[in-house]
């Protein structure tokens, strides 16, 4: 696999990058068009005063003059608004509708309650917005819908929830703007084709919603998110990025991609897939993102290894099936899973700390969700540690769940034939009675084949636990601390070749109480040691002569409890090609005589 790499470009003086390819304004707005017919922009170097001004709000051609711009709306002398300042309650502090004349906003400072400029359904190529500045719109800086080829040069926005928004815009051009601590930097909606290029973006990204055929036509050049370059990427396979050199990455119709070693912050969304798979996300960073990894369509994916710290979302995961997550800390977040729509994630070994949400799940079949820890989710009254609605078909075991203001696992809303088992619930719902509920239909909160449930702090030595919810759902099999022996999974007895590497048996070991073990070869004494907790424990069981070898594992917890397993490994001979042949060689010459010599014998003699 190769590695894509990029050289961190140097940030130019705006008014420098202007000037190369703008022509000077010396008073006033000049004629967009040379002489070649190639249109020209206003110079950002002289702008007057700004003069307050009420909001404006135009939705016909004639609206322009009733407030006295100048110019005559035509290609070559549009109507100019320039030079105020407008700040206002209002939703709006310009807004203009429904017309068809040409018209240039530049050099205005702008905030209003909702909207800094709002242009929707101008006719193609009519508008220019330039060297404004946007501050403290709640919804949006610069809000575009419907106006075809609209130029976007040259802007400042701050603090909206999206910065510049496009939507139907086809060929517009969005270059050189700054668009700084929004929820949304560039919010582009089924817009193509546009350019996106020389934009610096802080404490926030690129973000592009669009049918998979229509992102070959997003071009996106030198933007950059945070100082470091966006990486864009369509249509790639089988490449390495492992450079931290990006501040955000977004991924469309590529395969076998892995992601190693970045760290995306402050990106709000840092790291995207569209319409992807075999893909792999291993040891990065994510911290106060809105959304840190977000996958959309895409397949066979593995998350491992990887810290995801305050942010808003951890992972928002959508249409993707077969995602591994696996040996990630999430820490601090609003939710740090959110999985919708998909089919067969493996949820296992991860960390949860501090989140409002652990593990959240919606219209999500088939998931495997073990081995995790989720502690502390307490910091609004509907925290949960896992979470599952309309889900069918977990398998949910030997999770660890401790402190949730609400449950500590709830399976709502329809959620069919879970199975929950070897959980240990500490301390949830505290003001409540039980620490987790279910209003599904059919979900077991105990494993029928080993009659074994899930640990709960406040059992109180009773002989099964009432879970709350409309499905009447009961423990019959609660762990106790003290009679209980440890829990071990059964794996599979091994066969393999003679010579062959990387054999091992694994057991999943639980008990509450963990002490040592004994791992017996044919009643000897082969490994022994502690265990924690939760525990894998693996042997390593290659070179072994050709035979049949007898593996037991024997587990024994602190109260004097314990439990046995045996594994039963066949070794056998390795096929040796050249023995084979040595082997079968006395056949061949034999067949050689019988078929061939009387061949030769009748050609002999018919000369």
């Amino acid at each position: 696999m190769g590695n894509i790499k990029f050289s961190k470009k140097i940030k130019i003086d705006s008014a420098l990058l202007i000037n190369s390819f703008l022509l000077v304004m010396v008073f006033g707005f000049q004629s967009p068009l040379t002489a070649d017919n190639q249109r020209i922009y206003p110079d950002s170097n002289l702008i007057s005063a700004y003069v307050p001004h009420d909001p404006i709000q135009i939705s016909n051609n004639g609206n322009f003059t009733d407030y006295g711009f100048g110019g005559s709306g035509t290609e070559i002398d549009p109507y100019i608004i320039e030079n105020i300042e407008i700040i206002t309650e209002e939703i709006s502090a310009i807004e203009i509708f429904d017309v068809t004349v040409y018209f240039v906003i530049q050099h205005c400072y702008l905030e209003a309650d909702s909207i800094g400029i709002n242009i929707e359904n101008a006719a193609q190529g009519t508008v220019i917005v330039f060297n404004n500045t946007c501050m403290y719109n709640f919804q949006y800086g610069i809000r575009i819908e419907e106006a075809e080829e609209t130029t976007i040069l040259n802007n400042t926005v701050d603090d909206s929830h999206r910065g510049i928004h496009v939507y139907h815009g086809e060929y517009t051009l969005i270059e050189n703007n700054t668009v700084m601590n929004c929820d949304y930097g560039l919010n582009i909606v089924y817009t193509d084709p546009i350019t996106i290029k020389n934009n610096f973006l802080y404490n926030c990204g690129i973000y592009i919603t669009a049918d998979e055929s229509d992102y070959p036509f997003y071009i996106l050049e030198n933007n950059f998110v945070n100082d470091k370059i966006v990486g864009y990427f369509v249509n790639i396979n089988n490449v390495i990025f492992e450079d931290p050199i990006y501040g955000q990455l977004i991924f469309v119709s590529c395969s076998d991609i892995t992601i190693r070693n970045q760290e995306l912050n402050n990106a709000k969304f840092g790291l995207m897939f569209r319409y992807s798979e075999d893909i792999h996300i291993i040891n990065n960073i994510f911290k106060e993102n809105n959304n840190a990894i977000s996958l959309y369509l895409t397949i066979s994916v593995e998350i491992i290894n990887n810290t995801i710290e305050d942010n808003s979302g951890g992972m928002f995961i959508q249409n993707s099936d077969n995602v591994i997550i696996r040996n990630n800390y999430f820490f601090n977040n609003y939710y740090a899973n959110n999985i919708l729509y998909c089919d067969s994630p493996i949820i296992e070994n991860n960390l949860y700390v501090d989140n409002t949400r652990g593990i959240f799940f919606q219209y999500t079949d088939n998931a495997i969700i073990q081995n995790n820890t989720c502690r502390k989710n307490e910091y609004i009254i509907n925290s949960y540690g896992i979470y599952l609605h309309s889900s069918d078909n977990a398998i949910i075991k030997l999770n660890t769940i401790e402190n949730a203001i609400r449950y500590g696992l709830s399976l709502a809303s329809s959620s069919e034939n879970n199975l929950v088992f070897l959980n240990s619930f500490i301390n949830n719902n505290p003001s409540g009675l039980s620490q987790a509920s279910d209003d599904g239909i059919d979900n077991l909160w105990y494993s029928p084949s080993l009659n074994v449930g899930n640990y709960w702090d406040d059992l109180l030595g009773s002989e099964n636990y009432t879970i709350d919810g409309s499905a009447d759902s009961i423990d019959l099999f609660p762990i106790e601390e003290n009679d209980v022996p440890p829990v071990i999974n059964h794996p599979d007895n091994v066969e393999y070749e003679e010579n062959s590497v990387g054999n091992t048996i694994s057991w999943v070991v639980y008990d509450l109480d963990p002490n040592t073990y004994i791992i017996y070869l044919n009643g000897t004494e082969a490994e022994q040691g502690s265990w924690v907790f939760l525990n894998e424990l693996t042997i390593n069981i290659d070179f072994l002569s050709v035979g049949t070898y007898n593996y037991t594992i024997v587990l024994f917890d602190t109260n004097g409890n314990f439990i046995t397993n045996t594994v039963i490994v066949n070794v056998i001979a390795t096929i040796d090609e050249f023995s084979l042949f040595n082997a079968l060689l006395p056949t061949f010459i034999l067949l050689i005589a019988f078929v061939l010599l009387p061949l030769l014998r009748k050609k002999k003699d018919r000369l």
